[in-house]
């Protein structure tokens, strides 16, 4: 037909041999060749990290199960494709396994182990969409060191011992999801002495990081799950924390983060804990058995605008406690805390002015509610639901603070008022 040229067979049957014939080792696949690592055919190559050197942008590598003592650096933009992530093993040589530079890569179907201080198992500098995913990381100071990058996903990766799992620092626009965590604290760091980091002991940490997604991890026996260090804007969700000394911590100057759907139960001390952070919104949070301290937390006289709400927190020493202005505790499930169910204050109560506590559910918990506020606090107490309240105004009792010194004052007897407590509890 006119405008159109037809190939003659013989040309197409040889294009065809071309794409999926072997030439020294390598087949072509589209815009890149694969090359193999540790394989018995003629071309493949004995390192990863020759394989490398020999690739171009858009190459793939494959590389066959077996134990590579090396430290691996990707400086192109490639594929480093294992073949089976539990037979598959990079073994640090020194410092780290592999460390990527180059943007656009994806690693995938390995073990990666033996990362030690101040390097990690894999390790990123300025790089844009990275892919790791389906690796294991064992026995490693820290699994994952992210610094300076961007718009890249970890998923499906498993993180066993060490000191720390993942840390993200200054990046943003990235995604850790369902990710297996364990038995990450601070023992195995102890050797480092003199070097401790906010890190130590944490499954995934961010520091100076923004829009950042960790959703569907699991994270167990930890010495703290999650950990934002001056991060904001982030998204944490449906993740699954059990058995670890802390759960959710957003330390100094995090702030508007989502804290939502996350299931922590057996969070030794505490379940989510916001310590100096600002307009941060926790929701719809399952939280039981935070023994040590608080299911839900807020801390330092500074922190401010944060809403808790929608949440349960059942089974805790105390179920949420409060300091700090202008936070609000709205429709929370607040129930079979030994202790307290809401307490407003802390060891100074330098400031605890403006929270607002409404249409709550207190069922069932060694005190309800309790406070030690300075004068003139304005905190309001609105419509909650009180069990064993039968009508009329619910008297909250608690005390007022005088300071006298900086580190001391005075504490007399003082109550609340919930003026129009709700007769049945919300659903």
């Amino acid at each position: 037909m006119r405008g159109k040229m037809m190939l003659p067979v013989s040309v197409f049957l040889m294009l065809i041999v071309v794409a999926v014939v072997p030439t020294n080792g390598l087949y072509l696949y589209g815009k890149g060749r694969v090359l193999y690592v540790g394989g018995s055919g003629e071309g493949n190559y004995s390192s990863i990290q020759q394989a490398v050197d020999d690739a171009a942008d858009g190459d793939t590598i494959f590389v066959y199960s077996g134990v590579y003592n090396e430290s691996v650096l990707v400086s192109k933009q490639i594929k480093l494709i294992g073949e089976s992530r539990d037979s598959t093993i990079i073994a640090a040589a020194f410092g780290y396994a592999i460390n990527v530079t180059a943007n656009n890569v994806e690693i995938s179907q390995f073990t990666i182990t033996g990362g030690s201080y101040p390097h990690a198992g894999i390790v990123t500098y300025e790089v844009e969409n990275l892919n790791i995913h389906d690796c294991n990381f064992e026995n490693n100071d820290c699994g994952l060191f992210a610094f300076s990058s961007y718009n890249s996903i970890i998923s499906g990766c498993d993180f066993l011992d060490g000191f720390s799992g993942i840390v993200l620092a200054q990046s943003h626009d990235m995604m850790v999801s369902d990710c297996t965590i364990s038995n990450i604290t601070s023992g195995v760091f102890s050797k480092y002495a003199g070097n401790i980091s906010e890190f130590e002991g944490c499954g995934i940490s961010l520091d100076g990081c923004q829009n950042v997604t960790i959703s569907n991890n699991q994270i167990t026996l930890s010495d703290i799950a999650i950990s934002l260090w001056s991060a904001s804007h982030n998204n944490i969700s449906l993740n699954t924390l059990h058995d670890n000394t802390g759960g959710i911590l957003l330390a100094p100057y995090s702030d508007y983060n989502i804290v939502f759907e996350n299931t922590i139960t057996q969070g030794g001390s505490f379940g989510i804990s916001v310590q100096g952070g600002s307009f941060n919104r926790i929701s719809q949070n399952d939280i039981e058995e935070c023994g040590g301290w608080c299911g839900i937390c807020i801390v330092k006289g500074w922190s401010q605008g944060n809403n808790i709400s929608e949440n349960s927190i059942v089974h805790s020493k105390i179920g949420i406690s409060v300091e700090g202005v202008k936070n609000t505790v709205y429709r929370n499930n607040i129930s079979l805390n030994t202790d307290f169910g809401l307490y407003l204050g802390s060891f100074l109560a330098t400031k605890c002015r403006g929270n607002v506590i409404q249409k709550n559910n207190f069922i069932d918990n060694g005190v309800d509610a309790s406070f030690c506020t300075p004068v003139l606090s304005f905190n309001r107490w609105i419509g909650n639901y009180w069990s064993g309240h039968s009508s009329g105004p619910k008297i909250i009792s608690g005390k007022m603070r005088i300071p006298v010194t900086p580190f001391y004052a005075i504490e007399l007897p003082w109550i609340n008022v919930d003026l129009h407590p709700a007769k049945e509890p919300y659903h």
